[in-house]
């Protein structure tokens, strides 16, 4: 888990902020040593007591594991918030244009049916969703009264009462979008991968949090901790969860209902789009209500932590005491051998590793890292909304979309990905390896060796005359008998007896 947090910092500005704080540490040193006006050296060496401590603790981190995690966040950046987006974009505009001759109902039923294959996608969230849905139904509502509505109106005209229906339709359609993606996720998908240890597994579902959740989950009825889960979730990781938790689908609909007015408030967004050439009321409009959106979104996901924190401190003793999944305890252990192997194979302090993929991961790591950064500071795509025909792009085409600096963010994307690949599949192996020799090394030492012979006894018999027996008893046992004569002729009282080691 530190891990992926240090990677984040790293990835965030520990590029920049990590080697100009070392430079100023280093320069603020030999500065103290050059000029006598300044404070004498806080410490031995090229940096100063700060710069040192610093030093001295990026050297224990396990760069191997934190650079192929800076990967990770960049990778869910670029698909998520840059890749995705486009295309969700673009898809639905030319859905938009597809659609503007059709009738209403007809709109409504086919973007019903290419909604709910979006919301099927893990990657894609609902808003999107939501906002496109905004932006074709109240086009069509519009078009089916007046078809040359955009060139009869003009800024300050009244917005058409058409334009309102189509927002309530949308709605209602976005709505009932969710409640059935909330039913086909769980009971389809989730209920179904359940069944799998491996998902149950990656779900953590004998962690306190995940009990926690199901504990919260279960209330019935509508309550504040249950609609913060429901509706401040990811879409389709919440509902899939639900499922695998085998938890009740009505109850799972019941809290789900009050993202209702997030639904609505993302819509208008959408259909604002349609407007905000009609005026620049209309434009802040759609940013206001964006932001409240997000606002909202936000403050449920904060919520649901929070309440799902509370609950597993609060109940920490009986989420404890509920019987574990014995499946996934195996599963667990097995994969914790692999992640040790892994780790540990895979560290740069390890004997054995070659150069190559230490140059692969970094490489990759900076070529997603720059098409991160390219993505904010440069304009890479050209301005685009659902609202929008394709064929007002550049050229007329959806390439148009894609400005020069986009396509150098695109290559770094691909580039990094692929090298990231790479290293990936070396790891694994790495690890498969590591592990192999582990367990033939732990199956040497456990072996014990068979045990020693026990010792031999000399017994000697001092009489009359002096007879010498060896006896294989152990020692400390009773002896083997002398020989009759011997018994008769050796007093009892000067028997003695010693261990050959000691004769």
């Amino acid at each position: 888990f530190w891990d992926y947090v240090k990677a984040f910092a790293l990835w965030g500005l520990g590029w920049l902020a990590i080697p100009t704080f070392l430079a100023l540490s280093a320069a603020n040193q030999a500065a103290r040593k050059a000029l006598p006006f300044t404070l004498p050296p806080d410490a031995p060496g090229l940096l100063t007591a700060h710069g040192a401590q610093l030093w001295a603790r990026l050297r224990t981190w396990h760069w191997a594991s934190v650079i192929s995690k800076t990967t990770f966040w960049s990778l869910a950046y670029l698909i998520l918030q840059v890749i995705v987006m486009q295309l969700v974009v673009v898809f639905f505009a030319f859905l938009n244009e597809a659609l503007s001759d059709f009738h209403t109902g007809v709109v409504c039923a086919i973007f019903a049916g290419v909604g709910l294959l979006m919301f099927m996608i893990p990657i894609i969230p609902g808003v999107p969703v939501y906002i496109a849905c905004g932006a074709v139904i109240p086009a069509s509502t519009m078009s089916q009264a007046n078809p040359d509505w955009s060139d009869d109106m003009e800024p300050g005209d009244e917005v058409p009462k058409e334009f309102w229906v189509g927002l309530v339709y949308a709605t209602l359609v976005g709505f009932a979008l969710k409640l059935t993606a909330v039913a086909l996720e769980q009971e389809l998908i989730g209920r179904q991968f359940g069944n799998y240890v491996a998902v149950r597994s990656f779900i953590r579902i004998n962690s306190l949090e995940m009990r926690a959740t199901r504990r919260i989950l279960r209330r019935p009825g509508i309550n504040t901790a249950k609609c913060a889960i429901l509706v401040g979730g990811p879409d389709w990781p919440t509902s899939v969860t639900t499922g695998i938790l085998k938890l009740n689908l009505l109850q799972m609909l019941l809290g789900t209902t009050p993202i209702l007015p997030l639904i609505a408030a993302s819509t208008a967004a959408g259909g604002m789009q349609l407007l905000k050439t009609k005026g620049d009321l209309y434009d802040s409009i759609t940013v206001i209500v964006t932001f409240l959106s997000f606002l909202a979104q936000t403050a449920s996901t904060l919520l649901a932590m929070y309440f799902i924190e509370r609950t597993s401190t609060q109940y920490a003793a009986e989420l404890a005491a509920e019987p574990p999944d014995e499946e996934v305890l195996a599963h667990d252990e097995r994969q914790a051998a692999f992640s040790k192997a892994q780790r540990d194979g895979t560290n740069w302090s390890s004997a054995g590793v070659p150069l190559w993929p230490k140059v692969t991961i970094i490489a990759s790591a900076l070529m997603l890292a720059g098409a991160c950064y390219l993505s904010v500071v440069a304009t890479c795509f050209e301005p685009f909304s659902v609202s929008q025909r394709i064929s007002d792009l550049p050229g007329g085409t959806v390439f148009g979309l894609v400005r020069p600096m986009g396509w150098v963010v695109i290559g770094l994307f691909v580039g990094g990905w692929v090298l990231r690949y790479i290293y990936r599949r070396w790891a694994v192996a790495r690890a498969r390896s590591w592990l192999r020799a582990s367990t033939v090394d732990a199956s040497i030492s456990d072996a014990s060796p068979p045990p020693p012979p026990p010792p031999l006894e000399l017994e000697v018999v001092q009489g009359p005359r002096c007879d010498v027996y060896v006896s294989d008893s152990p020692v400390g046992s009773p002896t083997s008998s002398p020989s009759p004569a011997a018994s008769r002729a050796a007093p009892p009282d000067i028997s003695v007896s010693r261990d050959v080691s000691r004769v």
